[in-house]
């Protein structure tokens, strides 16, 4: 194979690649967001919007509501006041951060082993 051959394959390559690449999801975070000393106090305040004085057995008593779907209400609405665009932004922020605070991964995975720990 030749030099010629080998710069043709590589071009060929390069044009199967998209146009644009993703941008990551965390991006355009405020500065405020992207300090892991801020993590636990973001956490809580999102945590608290939540909070309620009462339970329900069944998911549509809760979807009907009035005082549970307020604070569904209100925790969108402070999500977009810390600058998170999307929900997708915001598990992205807290993926990102648990694993650079704790060096864990997503427990909903396989094992919560730390980052970068191999098998």
């Amino acid at each position: 194979m030749n030099l010629d051959e080998i710069k043709d394959r590589i071009k060929r390559g390069l044009l199967k690649l998209p146009g644009k690449l993703k941008e990551p999801l965390t991006k355009g975070l405020p500065d405020y967001l992207k300090d892991p000393a801020n993590y636990d106090k973001i956490q809580r305040a999102l945590l608290e919007t939540l909070a309620s004085t009462h339970s329900h057995s069944e998911m549509m008593q809760w979807a009907g509501c009035k005082s549970c779907m307020e604070k569904v209400r209100e925790h969108k609405l402070l999500m977009i006041r810390l600058g998170f665009k999307t929900p997708a932004m915001y598990y992205e922020w807290k993926k990102t951060m648990e694993i650079m605070i704790r060096g864990l991964r997503d427990p909903i995975g396989p094992k919560n082993e730390p980052a970068g720990a191999s098998k």
